[in-house]
């Protein structure tokens, strides 16, 4: 049975006062990663595997440590990936900040599997690409969950394993991922492995093993 469309929310509406709360708030966080990050000397050369990826036409799911993220949203700014907030003040600046930085979102209501299945219709069309933190939303840290394995199986999708690196940084070591904060002036290393596919005979076990190794490959 298809699952239903997931509605299109804003949390927003009706809400000026939030709305320009929203705004200026996500004014802030940009503004911050900006200047932050124009002191970095960005190495974005391995870029070119996005877009081979991209060339082919199949769906991609973008596989991602959840420690890694937060200077991805600065190294591959302009890609039209999918990032799925919740329908709230917070998502609705998470979904105004994206936006600015050229991905595209939508607000889903907690609890109702509303992101869950807003992957699955982004995935049902070519070119789709979408990014999953495999060991997310709280762990454990570097442990591959089933469920970015099993969507490319069902949708065909290349898994694109990605990271960034950084000569000089912050780990925030009271967090379960040990967010990683490249710290300015920082030699900051966009890292995309090889596309690859999973074998549809491959076992769960086999299929965790395939994801953690590409993304362990690129720390």
């Amino acid at each position: 049975m298809t699952e239903p469309r997931p509605q299109r929310l804003n949390w927003e509406e009706g809400r000026p006062f939030g709305k320009i709360a929203a705004i200026l708030v996500a004014g802030i966080i940009y503004s911050l990663l900006a200047l932050w990050s124009a002191t970095w000397r960005i190495d974005k050369s391995e870029m070119r595997r996005l877009d081979e990826a991209r060339a082919t036409g199949k769906p991609i799911i973008g596989i991602v440590w959840h420690g890694t993220y937060v200077p991805l949203f600065r190294l591959i700014a302009g890609q039209p990936a999918l990032v799925v907030t919740s329908y709230s003040f917070r998502g609705s600046v998470i979904a105004r900040f994206c936006s600015w930085l050229g991905y595209h979102s939508i607000q889903v209501e907690r609890g109702n599997h509303g992101g869950r299945r807003a992957i699955r219709e982004e995935l049902s069309h070519p070119n789709a690409l979408v990014a999953i933190a495999p060991d997310g939303p709280l762990g454990p840290r570097h442990e591959a969950k089933p469920g970015a394995a099993a969507l490319a199986v069902e949708f065909g999708a290349l898994l694109l394993p990605i990271s960034a690196t950084s000569s000089r940084k912050k780990i925030v070591a009271s967090r379960w991922d040990k967010m990683e904060l490249p710290l300015p002036t920082a030699r900051v290393t966009l890292r995309i492995g090889e596309a690859f596919e999973i074998p549809t005979q491959a076992s769960p076990e086999e299929a965790k093993a395939l994801v953690e190794n590409a993304l362990n490959a690129l720390i």
